[in-house]
C-alpha cells in the first residue's frame, strides 16, 4: 500500500519511508547493472528504440567523491510530449550513495523540491510531485534501458 489513511490534522497521506528506501535500493541495483564500471567511466551513451524511432540516452557523472557520485541521466534527442511521457525528455539528476548501496533522484527535469507526502490535489488536477514517484520512474525508465537499450559508446574517465 502506498498510502496509509489521511492524517485528519495535516491534511495530506502518510509518507510510506520503508518503500521508498527499498526503491532507491533497487533503483542502485540497476544503475549498477546498467554501469558496472561506475569508479572507472565518466560517460555512457545508449541506443534506446521508442516505436519506429531511435533515441540517444546520455549518463554523465557530474559529481564523484568517496561516499557519493551525481550521475545525470538525460534524454538530449527530441521526445515529444505523450502519454509515455507527459513532461518531454526525461532529465534526472540521481545521487548514488556508494556507502550503503543506494541511489536517490535529487532532480527531474530541473526542478528539485520534491516532498515526501503530497497534498491533496489542486483545482488543475495536478498533484504535487513525490519522492516515491519520481524514484519509481526512474526505476521504469532503467528497467526499460536495461531491456531495450543498447550501450552504443562510453568515456574512459582516468581521475
Amino acid at each position: 500500500m502506498l498510502f496509509a489513511d489521511p492524517m485528519p490534522s495535516a491534511g495530506h497521506a502518510k509518507f510510506d519511508l520503508a518503500a521508498l528506501i527499498a526503491e532507491c535500493d533497487a533503483n542502485y541495483l540497476r544503475i549498477r547493472r546498467l554501469f558496472p564500471d561506475l569508479e572507472s567511466c565518466s560517460e555512457w551513451h545508449l541506443a534506446l528504440p521508442v516505436g519506429d524511432q531511435e533515441f540517444s540516452v546520455a549518463c554523465t557523472v557530474e559529481a564523484r567523491d568517496r561516499y557519493t557520485c551525481l550521475l545525470r541521466i538525460a534524454q538530449p534527442s527530441f521526445f515529444p510530449q505523450s502519454d509515455f511521457c507527459q513532461f518531454g525528455a526525461p532529465n534526472l539528476l540521481v545521487r548514488i550513495y556508494l556507502d550503503t548501496n543506494s541511489a536517490e533522484v535529487v532532480e527531474m527535469q530541473r526542478e528539485r523540491a520534491f516532498r515526501p507526502w503530497t497534498k491533496p490535489q489542486s483545482r488543475s488536477g495536478q498533484a504535487a510531485f513525490e519522492k516515491l514517484h519520481v524514484n519509481r520512474f526512474l526505476g521504469e525508465y532503467l528497467d526499460f534501458c536495461m531491456h531495450h537499450g543498447a550501450l552504443a559508446e562510453k568515456s574512459i574517465s582516468l581521475e
